[in-house]
């Protein structure tokens, strides 16, 4: 957890302009570059902070999820209409499952 939420706080700054582009982006390679174990995939909270900006979310959460199934090559099924119609014109691979 020390991960999403190191990263996603960087975000949330940059979200509402307390930290440039530029320095955000520097921020989380810092972090990650420290090298602090974890389980997840190589690259996943620095594509997820990509996806989070250009997405424009304030946070890296959903992004993660995204980051994850373009990682492994798969589709990812979600709930969240705000999340789908957020990405899905430019990730196919996005469905939303009607309740």
């Amino acid at each position: 957890m020390l991960h999403i939420e190191t990263v996603s706080t960087i975000r949330r700054l940059a979200f509402r302009e307390l930290l440039s582009h530029d320095e955000a982006s520097q921020s989380v390679s810092a972090f990650l570059d420290i090298g602090v174990p974890t389980s997840t995939p190589p690259g996943l909270y620095s594509r997820a902070y990509d996806l989070a900006v250009r997405f424009k979310q304030s946070r890296i959460y959903d992004s993660c999820y995204l980051a994850l199934s373009e990682m492994l090559d798969c589709e990812l099924l979600t709930l969240d209409r705000r999340l789908y119609d957020a990405v899905s014109a430019d990730l196919p691979w996005v469905r939303l499952i009607e309740r």
